[in-house]
């Protein structure tokens, strides 16, 4: 469907966002200037908060029960940490491995992070976004999926089952005072050395939330342009960049209109993000996200290694060298472990509840022994 294909291409462009921003600090690359659009490349992870608001609500709202069902929630949590959790514990213990092993060696161990007994068991449970450690740590990048964890579990459920009677403007209020909220809290946490990722929850709540309201103001916008609405919400947010602190202030709702405007399509944004190979590298953005430290600390060794020294030229080389790879590995890792270990959680869950079934089937057809009281 073509309104979703150009959600799942602007994916991929969110994800390479946030990988080049990642990656210009790289051995061999920080001394180029890539200039404030990648200065704020994080902005990516932005998209994909507002993203999945908008997609679950997408895929669940018109199926949910009428009233709140465990049954419903189990299932929706299942489906979330299936296409989650995998991935994330994989890539965890390689980083422990990789940064015991290191230690063990007496190599330094370059990406800086709060890798401590706590953190781990943070990470293991995926709660270390909420703001129960001090920095980022192990799998740095994982803290935006811990983020996605507390949303699904906490503010899916409580968000579509509380606000679907409500009018789409007590939505879009809610949204504005929860943004305005965070912006504040944003400035005031950066003023104190504190970090919008170890407390990523704060940062997830409102755009998550946006992405709700876009997905219920998505039927009063079919006589929209949808190239229109994309190009007004890019042009927003590449100013977001360019405007010193403006970020803060206009990258959500840049955001939802260029979502909007993926939604209604049109000829320009159809082919720019509903091509074949946007759809692709948004289908594996998640393991290219995931994999992307382990690339820049590869190509860090190299670089080292190798006593590559820097000129412009060979800092663009290096850097869409990293990109490239990036792109492989996450083809990999989805095909080779993203996907497979995804379905094997839902093929085992799917035969608990089957075992389960069976077990009380043969229970209730027990002969029931009689009393002689």
């Amino acid at each position: 469907m073509k309104k979703i294909d150009n959600l799942t291409g602007v994916r991929a462009f969110a994800a390479l966002w946030v990988v080049i921003f990642h990656f210009q600090s790289s051995d061999g690359i920080s001394g180029l200037n890539l200039g404030s659009l990648i200065q704020h490349g994080y902005l990516g992870v932005d998209i994909f908060f507002v993203l999945s608001g908008l997609i679950l609500s997408l895929l669940y709202c018109e199926q949910l029960p009428g009233t709140f069902s465990f049954s419903w929630l189990r299932e929706f949590i299942i489906k979330r940490i299936a296409k989650l959790y995998p991935l994330h514990l994989v890539t965890f213990l390689v980083m422990v491995l990789v940064v015991l092993g290191a230690r063990y060696a007496g190599s330094a161990y370059r990406h800086e992070g709060d890798n401590t007994a706590w953190s781990a068991i943070a990470n293991l449970f995926l709660i270390h976004a909420w703001g129960v450690t001090s920095s980022l740590s192990w799998n740095a990048p994982s803290w935006s999926i811990s983020a996605e964890w507390f949303a699904y579990c906490l503010v899916f459920p409580i968000m579509v089952y509380g606000l679907r009677q409500k009018r789409l403007f007590v939505v879009i209020g809610l949204c504005a005072v929860l943004w305005g909220a965070y912006v504040f809290g944003a400035l005031h946490w950066s003023s104190r050395g504190l970090s919008v990722t170890t407390a990523g929850v704060a940062r997830i709540v409102p755009e998550f939330l946006i992405g709700y309201a876009v997905y219920r103001s998505l039927g009063k916008t079919k006589d929209a342009s949808g190239d229109l609405l994309s190009l007004i919400g890019i042009a927003l947010l590449v100013s977001a960049c360019l405007i010193d602190g403006g970020y803060l202030v206009l990258a959500a709702p840049a955001i939802a209109i260029t979502l909007v405007g993926l939604y209604v399509g049109g000829p320009i944004s159809d082919v720019i993000f509903g091509n074949r190979l946007a759809i692709f590298v948004g289908k594996i953005s998640y393991s290219i996200y995931m994999l992307q430290l382990f690339v820049q600390m590869a190509a860090n060794q190299m670089v080292r290694h190798l006593q590559i020294q820097y000129t412009p030229r060979n800092a663009l080389m290096l850097l869409f060298g990293e990109l490239g790879v990036a792109i492989l590995a996450g083809c990999a890792a989805y095909y080779l472990l993203e996907e497979p270990l995804r379905l094997r959680l839902l093929d085992l869950v799917k035969r608990g509840d089957r075992a389960r079934a069976d077990i009380g089937l043969k229970t209730s057809n027990r002969p029931q022994e009689i009393s002689t009281l």
